[in-house]
């Protein structure tokens, strides 16, 4: 189990390998369970995982916020640099869990 803060992105001037010069407001913190359905081949793969999010976030849907803290992306400025990028996808299951496909790709 890992603990996550999470931050919901409030201005979009910059691609995902940049995302962090944009602005952000914190929201609060969740709990990231072991990855399940794992796969890789090498240049692709994902993965799924449960996330719980803390009661002080109430009712609000923090689907947006668990994908951009999940997602990342490399800042290399050519390609074939091998770094592995990943990018979720979440859907909110219940009042506090979220349900996270991340899926991975080199650039290769």
């Amino acid at each position: 189990m890992e603990k996550i803060q999470l931050h919901q992105r409030n201005t979009f001037k910059f691609n995902q390998g940049w995302d962090s010069e944009d602005e952000w407001q914190h929201v609060g913190e969740a709990k990231v369970l072991r990855p399940r359905n794992t796969h890789w081949d090498g240049e692709y793969g994902g993965y799924t995982v449960r996330v719980i999010a803390d009661y002080s976030i109430g009712d609000k849907d923090v689907s947006d916020a668990i994908a951009a803290t999940l997602s990342h992306s490399c800042r290399c400025e050519h390609d074939c640099c091998g770094h592995v990028s990943e990018s979720a996808s979440v859907q909110r299951v219940s009042r506090r869990e979220y349900l996270a496909h991340i899926f991975q790709s080199r650039n290769i």
